[in-house]
């Protein structure tokens, strides 16, 4: 007997690309959200679901109740400690009540990101976002779906069922940069690791402000994905007179700490370097990193119960916003005098 193999299922980027439209369309449209476009495009994406056998009304089958009793959760890097301890207070949380959670991760991607939450949302009566990396337009399209939908550590204005958790980056940023030009530094560089995060868009601007006010300088380093071998553009920055680096995670901290060891400089000693989360790597690496505790467990829960408040007959907006501590360890010392 010959076993066939199966034939892989469409997609909502297929869908797309068949319908010559953008994933934000495709999501508007099977979401059921027509006013959002024209009835030509509405008519070419549907044309273009049912040839390519794509299964538009997943959510029908739960028509009788009117509820999956699933909630979708969905993050940028499964692989990064900070959202996987948000994911598992999520799950903890959902637990006490009998609902199930199912889990996706984007890679860091804002058009994969769009694409699985328009297919999780129609398996799933809501949908929590950590540090979405869409666009405007693409976080808009998922909004669109009536559906509700909460959003970790980004903010957007919506008047649909929708609320927002996060922590507050800004002073956290600020009490980072504050310490150091007390220590003496004036020459920073703000390193990033990945892209679309309205949080580190953020702290960029505190950290280029701050040092501005105090008659310094600040550059933006942004390493290449996947996170490898930083040496290269932790040299250029060292080469530019940067004594203090400012990571945008724990991880690429730690990538940064080893980049300054294989340089044969010194942290603290001749480079401070501070990180951003507080994930147990922070206390590993050494020297043991100066970092923001973002209370992922506040968030997780937080984000759980926002998503109950929402999926009420009468829906309650319940936005919360957390203090970040600033952790200070090892890894930031005073300028380097020479």
């Amino acid at each position: 007997m010959t076993i066939r193999p199966t034939a892989k299922k469409p997609t909502v980027r297929d869908v797309a690309a068949a319908a010559e439209v953008s994933v934000a369309t495709v999501s508007r449209v099977l979401a059921g959200a027509p006013k959002a476009v024209t009835d030509s495009t509405q008519r070419r994406v549907l044309d273009a679901a049912a040839r390519l056998g794509y299964e538009v009304n997943v959510a029908a089958k739960s028509l009788a109740t009117g509820r999956h009793g699933n909630v979708a959760v969905l993050v940028p890097d499964l692989g990064n400690q900070h959202f996987t301890s948000v994911v598992q207070s999520v799950i903890h949380a959902s637990n006490d009540v009998g609902m199930h959670v199912f889990v996706g991760d984007s890679l860091n991607s804002p058009e994969l990101e769009v694409a699985l939450a328009t297919e999780m949302l129609l398996r799933s009566d809501g949908l929590i976002m950590c540090s979405p990396r869409s666009s405007d337009e693409g976080v808009r399209a998922i909004l669109d779906t009536g559906k509700p939908i909460v959003t970790v550590n980004r903010r957007f204005k919506s008047s649909g069922r929708t609320a927002s958790v996060q922590t507050d980056a800004v002073d956290a940023t600020t009490q980072i940069v504050d310490s150091l030009l007390d220590l003496g530094h004036r020459s920073f560089a703000f390193v990033v690791a990945q892209s679309g995060s309205q949080q580190v868009s953020m702290r960029w601007e505190v950290v280029h402000n701050r040092t501005a006010a105090a008659g310094g300088t600040a550059v933006h380093i942004a390493l290449p994905e996947p996170l490898g071998e930083v040496t290269p553009e932790v040299r250029a920055a060292v080469d530019r007179g940067c004594t203090a680096l400012i990571c945008a995670n724990d991880v690429t901290a730690a990538a940064v700490i080893y980049a300054v060891s294989e340089m044969g400089l010194r942290v603290p000693g001749d480079v401070s370097v501070t990180g951003f989360d507080d994930t147990p790597l922070a206390r590993w690496v050494t020297p043991r990193l100066t970092t923001a505790r973002m209370h992922e467990e506040q968030l997780g829960r937080a984000a759980w119960e926002a998503m109950t408040q929402l999926l009420l007959p009468n829906p309650v907006r319940a936005d919360r916003i957390f203090h970040a501590d600033v952790v200070f360890r090892d890894s930031a010392g005073p300028a380097p005098r020479h």
